[in-house]
C-alpha cells in the first residue's frame, strides 16, 4: 500500500512538474518560436522583439520592430492560451492581441501597395493563418502611407481575425478603418475573408468619406464598398453611394450619387447631381480610365445657356458674362455634353468633342475642341455639324438640310477668367420643299434661314421662306413664313400668312413637329376683297362690294379636315347684285319670302353679315348665313334680314381659284 501511495505521490510530482515545465517552460518556448516562424512566412523577415514575458497562460512580446530600419513595429502582443487547449488541440492559443502595430508603406495609383520590412507575396494573408490562434484581435493599429495624389495618409484599424472553422485555411475579419488627414478622411466598418486560395473578399461601410485635392474636393460622401482579389491579378474594387458636396477648381455641386468600379486594369467613374446655388443645374461626369488612356465624359443639363454662363461666373471661372448668339441663348432645356480624353493637351488635333442639343425643339450642334499649340493654357474650337433630332412625320422624307445644317463657328479661351470669344454663322438654305396639311398643300417652299454671330453679341438673322400654293396663274398670291428663333415657347413657327385678294390668311405661333403641322390650326382672314374674290367665277351680272374677315378652325384627323364653329363676317357695309338667274337658283319657290329675298338681292345694300361654317373639307358643311339690309330700289326700304341654312361642300368656295392640277388631288 505505501508502495502505491509512494508511487503515486511520485506521480502526481512527475505530473506537477511536467505541468510546471509545459507552464512556464515548454509551451512559452513552442509559441515564441511558433509565433517567430509564422511571422516570418507572412513576410516580415527582420522580425525581433526587445523582450518577452511569461505568466500563467499569456505571453507578452514588447518593442516589436518588423523592419532593420524600425519603420514597421508593434509596440506589444499578448498571446493568451489555455494549457489544457494548447497540449491537447494541436498547440492553438486562444487569442493573439496586437497593440499599436505601426505600418509604413506606399499606395500608387493602381493600387498597390508596399511596407517596409513586409514582403506582401501571393498568400501572404493565407500565411497569417499560421499564427497559432483561433483569433487575432488589433488596438490602435496605425498605418502611414504615401500616396502620389493625397500625399501621406495615416489610416487607423481595430478589430479581429478569426479562423472560420467551417471553412478550414480560410480568415474572416471584421473592424473599423479610419482616416482624418486634410486631405482625405473617412470613418468606415468593414467586413470580410481571405480564402484558403489566397482569395480576399471584402465589404465595407464608409461614412464621413472626404477628399480635399488642389483642383476636387468632396465632402460629406458615403459609400458601399466592395473589393475582391484573386492571386497574380489587381484586385476589382466597387463604390457607391451619395455627397452631399462636391467642388471642382471653383465649381460646387450637390445632392449627388457616385459609382466608381476598377477592375482588370481599368477605372470607371460616374457622377450625378445638381450645381449648389440658385441655378441648380443637372450635371453628370464620367470617366473612364484603362491601358488605351483616360476619356471624360461631361454633361449639363441647364434651363438655358445664360442661365449656365451666370453660374460660371458666378463661381468666378469667368469675370463677366459670356455672350451667347440669340439662337443659342433661346435653346430650351438644352444638353451640354463635353467628351475628350487625356491625349487633349498633348495633340495639336482636335481631340475633344463638343454637343449642344434641345430635344425639346428637336435641334443638335456638334463640334471640336483642343489646346492651342502656342499657349498650353488656351483653347480652341469649332463646329462640324448641325441637324434636327426630331423624326419626319411617317411617309414623309426629309429634306437634305435637315439632316446636314450648314454651319460655321470658331470658338478661342484663353484659359483665365476672360470669357471665351465665339463667333459663328448657322445657315438652311431651303428650295421647293412642301408641307401638308390634309389636302391643303404648301408649294415651293424656300429662303435662307440661319444666323451670324461675330462675338460682339449682336446677330444678324435670316428667319422668313415663301410659299406658293396651287391657285391659278391669275390670281395674285404671296405666302411668307416666319421662324420664331427665339424658343419663347410660342412655337417654331411665328406666323404663316397667305396674302390674297388684298387681304391676309394667317396662322400664328405654332410648332412644326416632325415636319408635320399639328393636328388643329385656326386661321386668321381679314380684308378679304369680296370683288376680286368672287371676280373669278365668271358670272355674268353678279357684283359685290365689301370686305370679308373671320376665323376658320381647322382640325386634321387621320388625314381628313373638319371644321367646328367656323365664323366669316363682313368687315363694313357693303353691295350685293345677284343677276335674275342666279337669284331664281340660289332661292327658288313663289312664296313671298322667296320673292321677297331674291327681290332684294337685285340691289341688296348689306349693313352686316355672317357665315357660320360647321362640317367636313371632304364632305358636306353646313352653312348658316345671317345678314341684315336693305334696297334702296324698293318702294317701301324697309329693313330685310335673311337667315337661312344650306348644305354644300367647300370645294364650292374655291374651286374657281385652284389650278387645273391641283384639283386632281386628294
Amino acid at each position: 500500500m505505501r508502495k502505491l501511495l509512494g508511487f503515486v505521490l511520485v506521480f502526481l510530482i512527475a505530473l506537477g512538474c511536467a505541468y510546471f515545465y509545459a507552464l512556464y517552460f515548454y509551451i512559452p518556448e513552442r509559441i515564441k518560436s511558433g509565433f517567430t516562424d509564422a511571422i516570418a512566412r507572412a513576410g516580415f523577415e527582420r522580425f525581433s522583439y526587445e523582450e518577452s514575458q511569461s505568466t500563467a497562460g499569456l505571453i507578452i512580446f514588447r518593442g516589436i520592430t518588423l523592419d532593420e530600419k524600425g519603420f514597421t513595429k508593434v509596440e506589444q502582443v499578448d498571446v493568451r492560451y489555455s494549457p489544457f487547449t494548447y497540449l491537447f488541440q494541436g498547440g492553438v492559443a486562444d487569442f493573439i492581441r496586437v497593440h499599436r502595430l505601426r505600418l509604413t508603406g506606399e499606395v500608387s495609383n493602381d493600387f498597390d501597395f508596399s511596407f517596409a520590412g513586409w514582403t506582401l507575396e501571393n498568400g501572404v494573408f493565407v500565411k497569417l493563418a499560421a499564427l497559432s490562434s483561433k483569433t487575432l484581435i488589433f488596438e490602435g493599429a496605425a498605418i502611414d502611407l504615401y500616396s502620389p495624389n493625397l500625399g501621406g495618409l495615416k489610416v487607423l484599424f481595430d478589430g479581429q481575425v478569426k479562423k472560420n472553422e467551417a471553412r478550414d485555411g480560410e480568415l474572416a475579419f471584421l473592424g473599423r478603418v479610419k482616416s482624418q488627414q486634410k486631405k482625405f478622411s473617412f470613418d468606415a466598418s468593414i467586413m470580410g475573408t481571405f480564402s484558403e486560395k489566397g482569395v480576399l473578399d471584402l465589404k465595407a461601410t464608409a461614412d464621413e468619406l472626404q477628399f480635399d485635392l488642389d483642383d476636387f474636393k468632396l465632402h460629406r460622401a458615403s459609400a458601399e464598398i466592395t473589393l475582391l482579389k484573386y492571386p497574380d491579378s489587381l484586385p476589382t474594387i466597387a463604390m457607391r453611394g451619395p455627397a452631399t458636396s462636391l467642388k471642382w477648381r471653383s465649381l460646387p455641386f450637390g445632392d449627388m450619387n457616385f459609382v466608381f468600379e476598377r477592375k482588370d486594369g481599368e477605372m470607371n467613374l460616374f457622377a450625378e447631381g445638381k450645381t449648389l446655388g440658385p441655378e441648380k443645374i443637372d450635371f453628370s461626369i464620367g470617366i473612364k480610365s484603362g491601358a488605351d488612356g483616360t476619356n471624360y465624359d461631361i454633361v449639363a443639363n441647364p434651363r438655358d445657356l445664360p442661365l449656365l454662363m451666370t453660374f460660371l461666373q458666378r463661381n468666378a471661372l469667368f469675370k463677366d458674362k459670356l455672350p451667347i448668339p440669340p439662337l443659342l441663348a433661346n435653346l430650351k432645356a438644352p444638353t451640354l455634353s463635353l467628351s475628350f480624353d487625356d491625349t487633349l493637351g498633348k495633340s495639336p488635333d482636335f481631340v475633344g468633342t463638343w454637343t449642344l442639343e434641345s430635344e425639346e425643339q428637336g435641334l443638335s450642334i456638334e463640334g471640336e475642341f483642343r489646346r492651342d499649340e502656342n499657349n498650353e493654357e488656351a483653347w480652341l474650337g469649332n463646329c462640324t455639324k448641325a441637324s434636327f433630332t426630331e423624326e419626319v412625320e411617317e411617309g414623309s422624307l426629309a429634306p437634305p438640310f435637315y439632316t446636314d445644317i450648314p454651319l460655321d463657328c470658331s470658338l478661342s479661351w484663353d484659359g483665365k477668367t476672360t470669357p471665351p470669344g465665339l463667333t459663328w454663322t448657322i445657315k438652311a438654305v431651303i428650295e421647293n420643299e412642301e408641307l401638308l396639311f390634309g389636302p391643303l398643300r404648301l408649294l415651293n417652299i424656300r429662303g435662307q434661314v440661319g444666323e451670324k454671330y461675330l462675338g460682339n453679341g449682336k446677330a444678324e438673322r435670316r428667319s422668313v421662306l415663301a410659299f406658293n400654293l396651287p391657285i391659278k396663274k391669275g390670281i395674285s398670291h404671296k405666302g411668307r413664313i416666319v421662324l420664331n428663333l427665339d424658343a419663347d415657347g410660342s412655337g417654331l413657327i411665328k406666323s404663316l400668312v397667305l396674302y390674297i385678294y388684298g387681304g391676309q390668311v394667317r396662322v400664328d405661333n405654332f410648332d412644326l413637329k416632325g415636319l408635320s403641322f399639328p393636328s388643329k390650326m385656326v386661321f386668321k382672314i381679314t380684308d378679304i376683297n369680296l370683288t376680286d374674290y368672287l371676280g373669278g367665277l365668271n358670272i355674268s351680272g353678279l357684283t359685290v362690294y365689301g370686305h370679308l374677315g373671320g376665323v376658320i378652325p381647322l382640325t386634321r384627323t387621320k388625314g381628313k379636315l373638319s371644321i367646328k364653329d367656323g365664323l366669316l363676317q363682313s368687315q363694313a357695309p357693303g353691295i350685293i347684285k345677284l343677276p335674275e338667274t342666279l337669284s331664281n337658283t340660289l332661292f327658288p319657290g313663289s312664296d313671298p319670302q322667296m320673292q321677297t329675298i331674291r327681290e332684294a338681292l337685285n340691289n341688296y345694300h348689306y349693313e352686316f353679315f355672317e357665315l357660320r361654317f360647321d362640317g367636313t373639307v371632304s364632305g358636306g358643311v353646313m352653312v348658316s348665313l345671317y345678314s341684315r339690309g336693305t334696297n334702296p330700289d324698293m318702294v317701301d326700304k324697309r329693313p330685310i334680314e335673311m337667315n337661312f341654312q344650306i348644305e354644300t361642300e367647300i370645294s364650292v368656295l374655291v374651286e374657281h381659284m385652284l389650278a387645273q392640277s391641283s384639283k386632281k388631288q386628294p
